[in-house]
């Protein structure tokens, strides 16, 4: 097998068209051409990447004594959801046995529950009903 020639040093960036890619490199073409072996020099540069879709949706959640509700069914796609309870604490749950027993989490009103799970979510009100809001994102595909 022959040996590999040196790999030479790569450079560094020198302004903002080296660090972030333009739009040809993101939305790539694909081939069915053979891979190509990449042997990688110094760190690889990694970036999250963007969400393709959100939606945004409300609904009411009652207390214990209605049941719970299902805020979030499992999805595999969803990157991130934020549930934020109006007007009463959130009990929240990954079953409808959890958020019924005193097993669940409480979350305050008014400040945003960031779940970045695929898992699905219950909830109920701790003292009055609530209106619930819900902001997915999903992931790109």
């Amino acid at each position: 097998m022959p040996e590999r020639p040196p790999v030479p040093e790569a450079p560094g960036p020198t302004d903002a068209a080296d660090v972030e890619p333009g739009v040809h490199e993101v939305y790539q073409e694909t081939t069915n051409l053979p891979a190509v072996e990449v042997v990688v020099v110094n760190a690889p540069r990694v970036r999250p990447l963007p969400a393709r879709s959100g939606g945004l949706t409300s609904i009411m959640v009652g207390l214990a004594a209605s049941g719970g509700v299902k805020v979030l069914g499992a999805d595999p796609r969803r990157k991130t959801a934020q549930i934020i309870g109006l007007a009463s604490d959130l009990r929240l749950g990954r079953s409808q046995g959890e958020v019924l027993s005193n097993e669940a989490a409480v979350w305050p009103a008014n400040v945003p529950y960031v779940d970045e799970t695929c898992d699905d979510l219950w909830a109920v009100a701790v003292t009055v009903a609530t209106q619930v809001t819900i902001a997915a994102e999903h992931w790109v595909d």
